[in-house]
This record gives C-alpha cells, structure tokens and sequence, in this order.
C-alpha cells in the first residue's frame, strides 16, 4: 500500500511539473527569471499520463496490488519522448531558471517515477 501511495505521490509532482516550473512565486523567491508561458502538445501528454499515474496508483491502493511496472512504463514513454522531443539530448539545467526550467524538470521526475516503480514491482512485497 506504501508502495502505490509512494508511485501516486511522484506521479502528482509529475503531473504539475510543467506548472512547478515556471511558478513565479519561486522565481521571485529565488530571484531567476521566468520561462515563456508557452503550451505545447509534450505538456499536455506529460500531464495526461501523470494523471493516468495518479488514478491507477489510487485504484490499485485500494485493491492491494502491485502496479509498479505500469508506472515504469508510464515515465518510459515519457523520458523517450521527452528526449526525442528535446533534439535528441538529456535536457541540462538552463542558467537562470528554476530547476533548469521544465524539461530538466520532467526528466528529473520521469527518472524518479521509473526507479520507484522498478522498487515497488520487484523489491516491495
């Protein structure tokens, strides 16, 4: 149960990622300029599978059961297009911007959610 509340947590920071971003609260805060506020089709697939992430981790809380390789396959997808998407290289922190702005952001998450599905799958019981 640990495991799914875990994958539906990472699964929530994943979803808002493009949002946390490029939050001007934390731009202030951290005095870093702010990204365009422009929208794309990654952004809404990011945020189309964080939220299938979030409503299986919720399903599968309550029914007791694994779905760790379900979320790895989940941040798969997205490091792959993400990647593609990025011109074929791993998106490196930009000066000035919080986090490297979003696609470091998103990567970071993809790559977190990935590893925590892989342990909830085969090393949690």
């Amino acid at each position: 149960m640990f495991g799914n509340i875990l994958l539906g947590f990472i699964s929530v920071i994943l979803t808002f990622s493009p949002y946390l971003a490029r939050n001007a609260y934390f731009d202030n805060l951290f005095r870093f300029q702010s990204l365009p506020n422009a929208r794309n089709w990654f952004e809404g697939l990011v945020i189309t599978l964080g939220s299938v992430g979030i409503g299986l981790s919720l399903f599968y809380t309550f029914i007791k059961k694994k779905n760790g390789s379900i979320h790895v396959l989940i941040a798969v997808v997205i490091l792959m297009i993400g990647f593609f998407f990025n011109q074929e290289r791993i998106p490196l922190p930009m000066r000035n911007n919080l986090l490297g702005g979003e696609m470091f952001f998103i990567f970071l998450m993809s790559f977190t959610l990935a590893v925590a599905g892989a342990a909830v799958e085969w090393l949690m019981d």
